[in-house]
């Protein structure tokens, strides 16, 4: 956001300076060719009769149309950076956030992690599709964004809950990738429109080829703060979360086909895929042609774990493990969802007990 502001504002600077230059200048100009005719300095053979005040309204429409032209080529042109890899990069730069920080924030996920981790592989190297499962609340889109913060890898997110058709989704996608924000000044339009999947195949190889051709360029800024750290390696990762609500809203069936051919139609070795759903790989349709990913799967939470993480951030631990072992046993045998046990149950049972 901050970066947001300094960039309108630097904008805003450039086309006020310009402005201004364009304002001397026409004054320059109309002083110029509107001396008064009665000027003893000017030669009594070029005075004429006629008034000036056509000539001058001529001059100063012609020049502040020429400086009008110029402040939107030089306002276009500071605006139009091209993205870079640093842009796609989930935290701040220079922060540290280490691999031991990641396990701790999430308990009973450890070997989850590190098989993640162990898929991505090192920096640049190239990667199969993964596919990562599990029941709702297990913490798997947490994980996985924490883990790119780690490694701070750049990606693209997407929901396929939000994105509720093919377009949308599409252009969600490219408005990542060109850095495109939707506002009144744009129409609240999309980067590129994308009516059918070639559409989006093409823009998509497109915004891939700038930014991977432009690795160490300087940062647009259109992003948020948290978009600001300095990437590892050029690859791009492709995250699709929510996969499964795929099959409810694209009736034509295929939206699925391209996402999972999609490592194969591009045919680059810098794209990366992951896919995450609260279903197993076996509910979807194999005979597809497409590269079977790795799966990693996420098993609900033990009550060893829910009791550590329900532990997390509370004053009294002393009194609040007392609690826990007496009410969690219950509730977990209705629910395992963190956001349930945490949001609700408990807490409508410690207003009760209070």
């Amino acid at each position: 956001m901050v970066k947001e502001e300094i960039s309108q504002i630097t904008r805003r600077a450039i086309r006020s300076s310009s402005l201004a230059k364009c304002s001397n200048n026409v004054v320059e100009q109309t002083d110029s060719s509107s001396q008064h005719p009665n000027d003893t300095s000017a030669s009594p053979d070029t005075v004429k009769e006629e008034s000036p005040q056509i000539t001058r309204r001529t001059t100063t429409s012609f020049a502040l149309s020429e400086c009008s032209n110029k402040v939107v080529e030089e306002t276009n042109e500071s605006s139009q950076q091209p993205p870079t890899l640093d842009d796609l990069v989930f935290g701040e730069e220079g922060e540290s956030f280490s691999f031991d920080d990641l396990v701790s924030s999430f308990p009973g996920r450890q070997s989850q992690i590190k098989e993640l981790v162990h898929l991505l592989g090192p920096q640049n190297s190239p990667v199969l599709p993964i596919f990562i499962y599990g029941g709702t609340s297990t913490g798997k889109t947490s994980i996985v964004l924490q883990t790119f913060r780690h490694l701070k890898r750049p990606f693209v997110y997407s929901s396929c809950l939000t994105c509720y058709n093919p377009r949308i989704l599409f252009e969600s996608i490219l408005n990542q990738l060109f850095l495109h924000r939707k506002n009144a000044e744009n129409g609240y339009s999309s980067a590129k429109r994308c009516e059918r999947p070639s559409d989006f195949v093409n823009f998509f190889r497109e915004a891939l080829v700038s930014i991977i051709g432009n690795p160490q360029g300087q940062k647009s800024g259109k992003l948020s703060s948290k978009r600001s750290g300095k990437a590892n390696g050029n690859m791009i990762y492709l995250i699709f979360d929510n996969l499964e609500r795929v099959r409810e809203w694209d009736k034509g069936s295929t939206v699925l086909p391209l996402l999972f051919n999609l490592y194969n139609t591009l045919k680059m070795p810098e794209l990366g895929l992951i896919f995450i759903s609260n279903t197993s790989p076996d509910t979807y349709n194999s005979n597809m042609g497409y590269v079977e990913p790795n799966p990693i799967y996420f098993p609900d939470y033990t009550d060893d774990d829910l009791g550590e993480i329900l532990m997390r951030n509370q004053a009294n631990k002393k009194l609040y493990t007392s609690f826990l072992s007496v009410v969690l046993r219950p509730f977990s045998r209705i629910t395992r969802r963190v956001d349930e046990l945490s949001g609700h149950c408990l807490f409508t049972t410690v207003q009760k007990i209070l």
